[in-house]
């Protein structure tokens, strides 16, 4: 019951039971509840109270949620880096990998195949399926790819120039029977003819 209607009730009726009579065991009785009953209308009003501010919160709660929505629709969708420009890299660290090694430069191709193998994994991360392709590249990559990265970083680890050429050639092949896997047999991968940049020295001095 709302405290604003229930105080003239609750004291009307205290004022009856003072009415009934003079004596003080009925005075001393009439006392104790008409302070029973102000204690109710206390804690009427501040249910009431408590009320009133729990209502009030949830209104402003539910507006900040609204407007969190709304900020929440006017972000832009976030950048995903396409396949195509991950392969372009890729291939341009393929070719950096064979002159590095070709000039037993192995501190540069580990860096290389660390390099390729993150950009491997990026293509798994953000595109693990892609259209047209008829395996989803988390199949595709761990077959034809990583089996390959392993011979050639053994390789290296070796600082083996022939062992290199030679796990080399089975990654560049792996990535051949990626592409045709996946329907991109047009895209042929080889051993680079000339260094990608002319600005970068890949043969370290003795």
């Amino acid at each position: 019951m709302n405290s604003t209607f229930a105080r003239p009730l609750i004291i009307g009726a205290a004022l009856a039971l003072t009415a009934l009579g003079p004596s003080g065991c009925i005075a001393n009785e009439t006392t104790s509840q008409i302070n029973t009953l102000n204690t109710r209308i206390a804690q009427l009003e501040k249910n009431t109270s408590q009320t009133d501010a729990m209502s009030i919160r949830i209104t402003q709660l539910e507006r900040e949620k609204t407007a969190a929505k709304a900020t929440q629709s006017a972000q832009p969708d976030p950048y995903v880096v396409g396949l195509g420009e991950i392969m372009g890299l890729t291939q341009m660290r393929h070719a950096k990998l064979w002159f590095a090694g070709e000039n037993e430069n192995w501190g540069l191709a580990g860096y290389e195949l660390d390099e390729l193998k993150e950009g491997f994994a990026d293509a798994i991360k953000f595109h693990p399926t892609h259209d047209g392709v008829p395996k989803p590249l988390t199949v595709l990559i761990p077959t034809f790819i990583e089996p390959r990265l392993a011979d050639v970083e053994k390789s290296i680890e070796a600082k083996d120039k022939a062992q290199f050429e030679s796990a080399f050639d089975g990654l560049t092949t792996g990535c051949n029977s990626c592409h045709q896997a996946a329907n991109f047999g047009f895209n042929v991968i080889t051993r680079p003819s000339s260094p990608p940049y002319s600005n970068q020295v890949f043969k370290l001095s003795k």
